[in-house]
Order: structure tokens, then C-alpha cells, then sequence
């Protein structure tokens, strides 16, 4: 009874011959099914977006793809990894669960919109009611087929603690809104091709907004810009190095 049986009552063999042994802690990942093996490794700490179909080949439409990714992140957190690759995206991604983490290889990890869908928000962080946390966007390329006419690169709502690190952000209405949110640190990025505003930053409360901007680069070399590069809509501390 301490043996692993098949349905018609043997003994079941591994592939080296030894015996299927019950174990107390659990059975070894490496027993169980490649599908299932794929499922816990889709439950872990990294989760790639391939697993979920995305194919980031720059035809194909990986929206619903990449959200899945996203909606798998457990309650503790976890990576979300685009691999290198272009992948379309013709609605809104939507990341509302603590200490996700979105990040790419670099620019050559790519995110484009198509000329079908040019006014809407690339990727909101929160939904504007609960507050988000913890939550990091890095070494990514956010793009469109052309110039965008109406909303934003990266939207954060009613967030708490967020890193957005080494992107590039181009051919956006509006590349990057902080709404209702505080402790934002913006780093190492090229934010450029803005139809409106490089960085609006919003929120109706006026008290507790803390965000840092360093070694960030706002160009408009293909595009003219009817907004600034940088517009502070009130808040308590900004520090721009």
C-alpha cells in the first residue's frame, strides 16, 4: 500500500525501474504531467507570458494573453516576463494585484498599439477605488503602429509605492499620469514622441504625494507637443534630478 498502483492494480514503474513510492511531503513535480508541471510553474514566481499564448511575433494580438499573465499573479506577488519580442495589444492591460511586477528584457521586450485602437490606455496600474501597492513596471518598450490621439502610456490610480525603471515610452497622447497616487519613483527613462503632457501628474486631494523623477530624458523629435513635458497638477513633493 506505501506503492504507487496502476488502474489495473500493478505496481507502476518510474522509467529507471524503481518503484512509485507514496511520499509524505507531497509527490516530486517531476512525477506529475508535463501540463501540470506547466501550471505550477505558471503559479510561481515568474510567470511568462508564452505561457499563457502570447507569441509576441508583432502580427498577432496578445491582449487577452498578456491579461491572463496578469490575472494569475497570486495574492503574494509575482514577475510577469515579456520576453523579447513585439506584442499587440489593442486594449487597456490592466494590473490590479499587490507586488506585480511587469518587465520586460529591454526595448527589444515591445508593446504596440495598432492603428485600430489609438486612444486607449496602454497599461493602468489600480482601478481608482482600492489602493494598489508595491508594483513595479521595467525594461520595456511601449509603442503604436502611429501617433496615438487620445490616451495614456502607463496610468497609475490610487497607488502606493510603484517603480516604473528603464522604459521607453513613445508616440503616446500622453505618456505617463499619476492620478490619486503617492511614492512614485520614475528612473532611467526616455519618454518621448508625447502628443500632450510627458508626465501629468493629478490628484484631488493635495496632501501626502510624493514623486521622484531621476535621469529621465522628455523629447518631441517627430511629433509637436501641445502640452509640457513635465505638468505638476498640484501634490506636496515632487524631486526631479
Amino acid at each position: 500500500l506505501l506503492r504507487e498502483h496502476n488502474t489495473d492494480g500493478s505496481l507502476k514503474l518510474r522509467s529507471d525501474g524503481t518503484f512509485y513510492s507514496k511520499p509524505g511531503s507531497g509527490i516530486p513535480k517531476s512525477d506529475l504531467s508535463s501540463a501540470v508541471q506547466a501550471t505550477l510553474d505558471a503559479s510561481s514566481y515568474v510567470i511568462n507570458v508564452k505561457t499563457y499564448g502570447a507569441t509576441g511575433d508583432g502580427s498577432t494580438d496578445d491582449t487577452a494573453a498578456i491579461q491572463a499573465a496578469l490575472n494569475a499573479v497570486p495574492a503574494g506577488g509575482a514577475k510577469v516576463l515579456l520576453p523579447n519580442g513585439t506584442y499587440i495589444v489593442s486594449s487597456t492591460l490592466s494590473i490590479d494585484i499587490d507586488n506585480t511586477v511587469l518587465e520586460g528584457v529591454g526595448t527589444s521586450s515591445v508593446i504596440q498599439v495598432p492603428n485600430t485602437a489609438l486612444g486607449i490606455d496602454v497599461i493602468t496600474v489600480g482601478n481608482g477605488a482600492t489602493t494598489r501597492a508595491q508594483c513595479a513596471i521595467r525594461n520595456l518598450r511601449i509603442t503604436a503602429n502611429g501617433q496615438k490621439t487620445a490616451g495614456v502610456g502607463i496610468h497609475l490610480q490610487k497607488c502606493f509605492k510603484i517603480w516604473l525603471q528603464n522604459l521607453l515610452v513613445e508616440k503616446q497622447f500622453r505618456s505617463l499620469q499619476f492620478s490619486n497616487t503617492t511614492e512614485v519613483w520614475l528612473c532611467e527613462s526616455d519618454i518621448r514622441d508625447t502628443k500632450e503632457h510627458g508626465l501629468l501628474l493629478s490628484n484631488d486631494l493635495m496632501s501626502g504625494f510624493d514623486w521622484y523623477v531621476s535621469n529621465c530624458v522628455f523629447d518631441n523629435p517627430d511629433v509637436v507637443n501641445t502640452g509640457s513635458g513635465i505638468h505638476w497638477d498640484g501634490g506636496e513633493t515632487l524631486v526631479v534630478n
